[in-house]
């Protein structure tokens, strides 16, 4: 709830962010198309501390009343909550970046 209270106005209804508050600007949108506001979260994020990544708040913004909100930390952390062997990410560069990395730090100290 903490990331979230340093996010979001209920006073305002809206982000607290510029950064973050841009999402509710509106665009031009392609013809006939319905256009619905999302900000991406890296952090855990959760209006009421419940552990749904995905959710949807009412805001008091004229162009937009709601904005979903998705929390990337919080549906990670259900996947492996739900998973019996851990969660398993096919990432075929990543060891030999890591081995890169692991080079450059050590012949630099």
């Amino acid at each position: 709830m903490i990331n979230w209270e340093n996010q979001w106005s209920e006073e305002n209804g809206n982000f607290k962010n510029d950064t973050v508050k841009k999402v509710l600007t509106p665009m031009k949108a392609p013809e006939e198309e319905s256009v619905e506001p999302l900000v991406i979260f890296w952090r855990a994020m959760s209006p009421h501390g419940d552990q749904n990544p995905f959710f949807s708040i009412n805001t008091k913004n004229e162009n937009f009343p709601k904005v979903n909100i998705f929390s990337i930390s919080l549906y990670f952390r259900n996947l492996y909550k739900q998973s019996q062997t851990g969660i398993s990410i096919y990432a075929p560069y990543a060891i030999r970046r890591l081995e890169w990395l692991n080079k450059l730090i050590l012949n630099n100290s």
